[in-house]
């Protein structure tokens, strides 16, 4: 237990979290999984990229194919 308690401590930042996540209960780890992939995205806000197109253009060759 110390050396993986070495290993979180030198390897965990706030970058780059460790998480344990108890697997004894399957249905339990994959919701905590969840929630902390929720929360990461939440933090991150991720968004589209500006489009380097004509939107507008390309929805409509779209709907005409």
């Amino acid at each position: 237990m110390d050396a993986y308690q070495t290993v979180f401590d030198r390897t965990s930042t706030e970058a780059a979290p460790w998480f344990v996540v108890p697997a004894d209960r399957k249905w339990y780890a994959r919701l905590a999984v969840q929630r902390l992939l929720l929360d990461a995205l939440h933090d991150i806000d991720p968004q589209w990229p500006a489009a380097d197109f004509d939107v507008e253009v390309e929805k409509k060759r779209l709907a005409e194919s």
